[in-house]
């Protein structure tokens, strides 16, 4: 059986995952519209908490490189993706046509609080809460414990953006389904 932290490491890099997964998938159908070749690998980039200045150079030489690049992020990284994508937009020399695309992720880490104070809701998810309890739990534990089965685990919507930066590229008459055009 996993520990608490060891659960909760495994929820947050499944979590992850799977918001790469879908980046990858958009940025797959994204690039295909706009006719360039993708790199998947090399051309999605998932801002985290590097800092802002490193993800501006690589993303620019990334940009020069293979003419369009997906940007992503979720939660509390959504201010520093759109300071990067400006950053970057105003650092090139050439025309840079943004799309832009909000959709939510189901997450149950609180997206509001450090990852740590997500641990009963975990914990309540896999069925692990009352595993951690003592065996001669008070009349005020077992009616919180009760409270919280019935209620079940909580599921947060995260908010995520993702931005393609598209360079020298013709757009398409309508665009890219699903995305809006940023004009600059």
């Amino acid at each position: 059986m996993l520990s608490e932290k060891d659960r909760l490491l495994e929820v947050i890099s499944e979590e992850l995952d799977a918001f790469t997964s879908d980046s990858r998938n958009d940025y797959l159908e994204s690039a295909k519209k706009l006719g360039v070749t993708a790199k998947v690998d090399e051309a999605v980039v998932i801002i985290g908490n590097e800092p802002a200045p490193k993800y501006v150079a690589s993303c620019t030489e990334l940009l020069q490189k293979y003419k369009v690049v997906l940007l992503a992020a979720s939660g509390r990284n959504l201010q520093k993706l759109v300071a990067v994508a400006e950053q970057i937009k105003h650092a090139s020399k050439s025309q840079i046509a943004q799309f832009n695309k909000v959709s939510t992720q189901p997450s149950l880490i609180n997206p509001a609080y450090r990852a740590e104070q997500s641990m009963k809701n975990v914990q309540v998810f896999f069925g692990d809460d009352t595993a951690s309890q003592s065996d001669t739990p008070s009349q005020g534990d077992s009616a919180s414990t009760a409270l919280r089965e019935i209620r079940g685990h909580k599921v947060y919507d995260v908010p995520c953006l993702r931005i393609i930066l598209a360079q020298n590229t013709d757009i398409p008459a309508n665009g890219l389904s699903g995305w809006s055009l940023q004009k600059s």
